[in-house]
């Protein structure tokens, strides 16, 4: 009677093991980043600047981030060609030295960046780095 409850016991912690699904990466950089906007955001970067949200579409692997200028960014005639040039290479040389991002740069994921006014909602620059650029 002890064996076969034994048995039982462990045939349904076997089937148990087999039945959980294991999170694919591209499931967890979804959950990842869903958890970051539910817990940190809106979350401010600085006087000028705030992170919204971000998201991870897996179609293209792309993590996705929003923010908000404000205050004396909040002006589209400083987003001139040499500013944004200077401001695309600082995100790149951030993307290159993240270790938080390590693991997401060798899924080969992009990461797209997308600015966007307090005042007016329009979007002052956008950005999207793919494996390429950083690689």
């Amino acid at each position: 009677m002890k064996r076969t409850i034994l048995h039982v016991l462990l045939a349904s912690f076997l089937v148990s093991l087999c039945a959980c699904k294991r999170e694919t990466l591209d499931e967890r950089i979804a959950r990842e980043c869903a958890n970051f906007t539910r817990k940190e955001c809106p979350k401010s970067i600085d006087q000028w600047t705030r992170m919204d949200s971000t998201t991870y579409t897996p179609d293209d692997k792309t993590v996705h981030y929003f923010y908000t200028v404000k205050g004396d960014l909040d002006v589209d005639s400083i987003y001139t060609d040499e500013l944004k040039e200077v401001f695309r290479e600082q995100l790149l040389t951030n993307i290159n030295g993240s270790i938080s991002l390590r693991e997401y740069k060798q899924h080969d994921c992009s990461f797209r960046y997308i600015y966007t006014s307090e005042k007016t909602g329009h979007t002052y620059v956008e950005y999207t780095f793919s494996p390429e650029d950083y690689n």
